[in-house]
């Protein structure tokens, strides 16, 4: 279950990507079509029409692997080519596959390229070897999707445009189920998933300057569609509108000795949503205090919509500078203005009259404890510093993301996070999903503030606790043959291409931490593991040669990638015979991978062998 609520919020974040550069594909063509600016329109079309599916492929992509580039070149050679042969299976040069057909293409070509990212090829192949395989089998991927798509999309495509005529044809009460139901979604973050879809893959209508078939509610309303942007200009009314009503309110009723407080982060809050349209740093302030208030803001969100679509307004987008940008295309948008005020007001009194009725513990209602000395919002410099310490450290961070206004983290110690700290640096909430997953909702600075934690992680990695000059000792990981480096019979470890150390023929199945230190990495399979020691060295241990060929068989790890290990654990076992029942060599190479801070290494052993444990090499740093 866990695991399923972590994909489906990973999935969130990455759909989120593409958004961001939305707006200006709608300004380049607002700009083009009302002053005859061909090439500008062309450009804004061309995104939002042609390539707007490949984007939300790229999204996935990088959401998934953490920005890996060539990851996404992966999936644009899987996405044309997809295109290419879906068109000619359908027969059909305008089949548009939509967000969906990106999306899937993504996916697959994320998944195929975690896949063969590691593969080793013979050296007559080596070129293509590792990442560089990615793009290929990223090709041939989209050619077996361009067959799935191009035989099974048009019949699904046509189930997506009944599903909008139903949308649509349900009237009232569609509208304002949907208007309601993405509120409902807020606290879980997933409402971009259902966002997504009506916005871009629902309803179908075709371009008759380019005869091509365009989807999705706010993509057809940006492309000219007269019936799209009814069931959109609705979210004006709640995402611009009513958040100020409601901060207004907020602040007016917060106790006097927090009124100034309140005000400013309200202020800061309100602005967010009226100007970019997240919502969240207002929403996060009641609704989890307050059931009540939630429940009337989501009755409220039902209403701004229905209201929005029974006065025919059509205007798409969710920020209020979008009804300038978009208004070459609206219908009745003027209606916006009043029904705007209306909203705020609306807001400003039902939510003021709930807050002093039930004084429920919401932001400004509940005397805090005062902040530590220093304890407020941390310089710049500081702040990913500050925010790593809150979160419980390095150490306790598995995974990173930010979406739109969510730092997305998987933590190893949900109760190592402090909530107060976090609220301290602007934090709206501290939402834990399930297991080790936490949101934090810090708003529209949640990508620059992941990237700073990023930052700061890096730069926390242990200091040498030997000082320079003494010796380092390692214990053998392995039991066998001592063998020296360049013996071995491959160049990499033998030309001390990967590190200095030597290398251990294994003759039982047992593997032990070299040193005291954290896992960095475990190389997909288990064949090889990365740590650093507290003293600032770099070890890999590599079991067998070639080894990554066999995919994992016959490894069983029992560490995970951040663990602190001390010198002699068990990070795992192997099984020999199989190793070798599969031609493979078990001479293990135990390296210092950044040597050069190293004065010497020397060995420790005695005799041919040496058991798992015991000294195996000696280490100076360099003074």
């Amino acid at each position: 279950m866990r695991s399923r609520q972590a994909l489906f919020q990973r999935v969130s974040a990455s759909l989120i990507i593409p958004i961001t550069f939305l707006p200006l594909a709608a300004v380049l063509l607002a700009l083009g079509s009302q002053l005859g600016i061909g090439p500008l329109e062309a450009a804004g079309r061309s995104l939002l029409q042609l390539w707007l599916p490949l984007f939300f492929g790229a999204g996935i992509s990088l959401g998934f692997t953490d920005g890996d580039g060539m990851a996404v070149l992966s999936v644009v050679a899987g996405f044309l080519t997809m295109t290419a042969v879906a068109e000619k299976v359908a027969g059909d040069p305008t089949l548009n596959v939509g967000v969906l057909g990106g999306l899937a293409t993504g996916a697959v070509c994320t998944w195929v390229y975690h896949k063969v990212k590691d593969v080793s090829l013979p050296e007559y192949l080596a070129l293509f070897s590792g990442k560089r395989l990615g793009p290929m089998t990223g090709a041939l991927a989209g050619l077996v999707l361009g067959y799935l798509f191009g035989t099974f999309w048009p019949p699904i495509h046509a189930g997506i445009v009944a599903l909008g005529q139903w949308l649509y044809g349900a009237g009232g009460i569609g509208v304002f189920v949907y208007g309601a139901f993405l509120r409902i979604l807020i606290p879980t973050g997933l409402h971009h998933i259902l966002m997504q879809l009506i916005d871009y893959q629902i309803g179908g209508w075709v371009d008759p300057t380019t005869g091509k078939l365009v989807a999705g509610e706010y993509v057809r309303f940006l492309a000219g569609d007269p019936a799209a942007g009814r069931l959109l200009s609705g979210f004006f009314l709640t995402l611009g509108f009513g958040p100020l009503g409601a901060a207004l309110a907020i602040t007016h009723e917060a106790k006097p000795s927090q009124r100034r407080r309140v005000g400013g982060l309200m202020t800061t809050a309100a602005l967010t949503a009226m100007l970019l349209g997240v919502t969240e740093p207002v929403e996060f302030a009641f609704i989890f205090a307050s059931p009540l208030l939630f429940g009337l803001h989501i009755l409220l969100a039902g209403l701004g919509s229905l209201v929005a679509w029974a006065l025919n307004i059509h205007l798409g987008g969710y920020a209020l500078p979008m009804i300038l940008i978009n208004w070459h295309r609206q219908q009745n948008g003027w209606l916006i203005l009043p029904l705007g005020l209306l909203f705020t007001a609306l807001y400003y009194v039902s939510f003021r009259a709930v807050i002093r009725w039930r004084r429920p513990p919401i932001l400004g209602q509940v005397e805090e404890a005062a902040a530590p000395a220093g304890a407020g919002a941390p310089p710049a410099e500081g702040e990913g510093a500050a925010l790593l310490q809150a979160l419980g450290g390095a150490a306790n961070i598995v995974t990173l993301n930010a979406c739109m206004t969510r730092l997305r983290l998987t933590v190893r110690d949900p109760a190592l996070l402090d909530d107060a700290r976090l609220r301290q640096m602007g934090a709206s909430a501290v939402l834990r999903p399930g297991g080790g997953d936490v949101q934090v909702v810090m708003g529209a600075r949640a990508g620059e503030l992941a990237q700073r934690i990023r930052t700061a992680a890096a730069g926390s990695a242990p200091s040498p606790s030997a000082p320079a000059g003494e010796l380092i000792t390692l214990v053998s990981p392995i039991t066998g043959r001592v063998v020296p480096l360049e013996q071995v019979p491959d160049p990499v470890f033998s030309g001390r291409l990967a590190g200095d150390g030597v290398a251990v023929e294994a003759t039982d199945g047992l593997l032990l931490a070299p040193a005291a230190g954290r896992v960095m990495l475990i190389f997909p399979g288990g064949h090889a593991l990365g740590l650093t020691t507290p003293d600032g060295l770099e070890l890999l241990v590599h079991v067998g040669l070639d080894t990554v060929e066999l995919h994992g068989q016959g490894f069983s790890i029992a560490v995970a990638e951040g663990d602190e290990v001390a010198a002699g654990d068990l990070l795992g076992r192997f099984d020999p015979a199989q190793i070798r029942a599969q031609g493979k060599s078990l001479l293990s190479p135990v390296l210092v991978t950044n040597p050069d801070v190293t004065a010497e290494i020397a060995a420790a052993w005695q005799g041919e062998t040496v058991r798992a444990g015991e000294p195996l090499l000696t280490v100076r740093r360099k003074r």
